[in-house]
């Protein structure tokens, strides 16, 4: 199964990114589960027994908190790639259609619905 990493290794590199507002827990047990939840910024990870194979923020579109907080991974996993702040900008600019972007690592969805609410996804690169 393809994945985005171990948590141990994604919540380390995330944990230890200067942008994040909101660390995570060090491990975490096989499931999903909402890692972050504060006052309308949400982060659920999905992790199996192979690691982690989707992280989702929930968010109001234009939160300030949800950039910083996705570039722990960003940054922290070196998946840094124009196609993530491109698909995030589109859909901030086109409610209810979904923007794509991949770096070959990781695969990113972002929508925005018609009340400015942001769903970014993160998921192994089909690459």
């Amino acid at each position: 199964m393809t994945t985005l990493g171990t948590y141990e290794t994604l919540a380390h590199a995330y944990n230890n990114t200067s942008t994040i507002t909101y660390p995570i827990e060090e491990t975490l047990s096989v499931g999903t589960y909402k890692v972050i939840d504060q006052d309308g910024l949400q982060m659920h990870i999905t992790n199996a027994i192979d690691g982690v194979t989707e992280i989702r923020f929930d968010a109001d579109a234009d939160d300030r908190r949800y950039p910083g907080t996705f570039q722990g991974f960003e940054f922290g996993m070196n998946w840094t790639h124009p196609s993530f702040i491109g698909a995030f900008l589109k859909a901030k600019r086109t409610p209810g259609q979904h923007f794509l972007g991949d770096n070959g690592t990781a695969a990113y969805d972002a929508i925005v619905d018609e009340n400015n609410h942001l769903t970014v996804t993160l998921t192994p690169s089909a690459n």
